[in-house]
């Protein structure tokens, strides 16, 4: 960020920093693990002119497979945490019509549909993809389910009228 934001040539600046950064921890940082740090800083254009895209890219794929393991495992547990909330969560995430519907032809239980979707938000959301955000969501979409149910508990003489049936159901069942 701080490269950003300095006068210059933007090598001179990556490498000021870079031996600023080796100089403060006191670690002789090789060239893989300065590039690492700019592509976890996001800073991966800064690290190309720097470093070269044949650098970038080895280190961003070693990055990609030492992390896919551990990222697939908690994709897995947040699928098993979404469940049937997978439409829902696509919608409020920026998902279409036909991503839902391509999902659900291709897989048959709500983990597997939910795996799926996430893995397509993933794709396509990038590094912008977090788990908290996606956590949250599916937080949001509990809490207001629950306010419905207790609404319709509490009031069941509006069960059967479509103006206080949730909006957001009626929304979803129409897209899909």
């Amino acid at each position: 960020q701080e490269i950003g934001r300095r006068q210059g040539n933007v090598e001179e600046q990556a490498m000021e920093m870079l031996d600023t950064w080796r100089n403060k921890h006191g670690l002789s940082a090789s060239v893989e693990l300065m590039c690492e740090i700019l592509i976890n800083a996001n800073c991966r254009a800064e690290a190309e002119e720097v470093f070269g895209l044949n650098t970038v890219e080895k280190v961003h794929s070693r990055m990609s497979d030492s992390n896919s393991e551990e990222f697939d495992e908690l994709l897995y547990n947040l699928a098993v945490e979404v469940g049937v909330d997978w439409k829902e969560l696509a919608i409020r995430m920026g998902g279409t019509r036909r991503d839902i519907e391509i999902v659900k032809m291709e897989a048959h239980t709500s983990r597997e549909q939910a795996w799926n979707m996430l893995c397509l938000l993933h794709s396509r959301l990038g590094h912008t993809f977090k788990i908290d955000d996606v956590r949250g969501k599916v937080e949001e979409i509990r809490k207001q389910r629950y306010s419905q149910q207790l609404q319709n508990q509490i009031f069941p003489e509006n069960l059967h009228d479509d103006k206080t049936l949730c909006g957001r159901q009626r929304e979803l069942d129409r897209i899909v």
